[in-house]
């Protein structure tokens, strides 16, 4: 898989909607399209990882992939054009319908155990170590033979219902938090396209760390900079949002994209 490039495969906020706009992870991504471009994929998904990893984004990604009607033999990324896999529409699909393990309930229960039989449908199940112990029981009953996609996620797979789990790990793909450098790149590629200035390279490695590594936080930071600090990245900027106490990077890291400083990054 090539590696990822900010301005295609993400939204305005910087939340990948494409395979292709993924930070890190690269073997479990192709692991997971090469499934999807031989029309393989496992009814049964099991993404684990720890917070801020991008588990639901890629389960969404996912989904949207596998309902996408433009997709050719051989392909693995949704078109992002039809009404299947736009954009703004997976969470308003009919065939698509993620769920909360928090609010689970005997009627939700009924009706995923029916929904699961149906060819064509997609379900998102986030932290399903939250799941009460007899809908966790309840749910390896269910999973036992599926018609539908049934993605799963969880951030601790070792709080799983054994029984639930070993039915799971023949189709689990682990994710982990990108690299130092990885999260450098992405934010200087995403202060590129905003326009937003930093004073020195330290300074991103600064954000990477303080948000530790997580990507959610660390895809929203250019914007917030934009804001809060008028595309002007500083080590007074930074002391306001981390504060003082904050580690400083001793040693500037070797970024894979040349960074102009002091000037807009366009």
């Amino acid at each position: 898989m090539n590696n990822y490039h900010p301005s295609e495969g993400k939204n305005k906020y910087g939340r990948p909607i494409e395979f292709r706009g993924i930070v890190g992870n690269q073997k479990t991504l192709r692991r997971i399209t090469r499934c999807i471009a031989s029309q393989s994929l496992p009814n049964l998904i099991l993404l684990t990882g720890p917070t801020g990893c991008g588990k639901t984004t890629l389960g969404r990604i996912i989904a949207r992939a596998t309902l996408c009607r433009n997709k050719g033999i051989g392909e693995f990324e949704p078109c992002g054009r039809c009404s299947s896999c736009g954009i703004d529409s997976i969470h308003q699909h009919a065939l698509f319908d993620e769920l909360d393990s928090n609010l689970f309930c005997d009627e939700r229960l009924i009706d995923l155990n029916h929904d699961l039989q149906n060819t064509g449908r997609v379900f998102l199940l986030d932290e399903i170590q939250e799941l009460p112990q007899r809908y966790a029981q309840a749910l390896k009953k269910s999973v036992e033979d599926i018609a539908a996609h049934l993605i799963l996620c969880t951030t601790h797979p070792a709080q799983l219902d054994d029984a639930l789990y070993n039915r799971l790990k023949a189709n689990e793909f682990r994710l982990t938090r990108p690299t130092e450098q990885e999260v450098v790149d992405y934010l200087t590629m995403r202060c590129q396209m905003l326009g937003v200035t930093s004073d020195s390279p330290n300074q991103l490695l600064r954000v990477a760390r303080a948000y530790n590594l997580e990507m959610r936080p660390c895809s929203q930071f250019p914007a917030k900079a934009l804001v809060e600090a008028n595309g002007c990245i500083t080590d007074e900027y930074l002391d306001e949002v981390f504060g003082e106490s904050e580690c400083q990077p001793s040693a500037v890291i070797d970024s894979a994209v040349e960074v102009p400083f002091n000037r807009p990054l366009i």
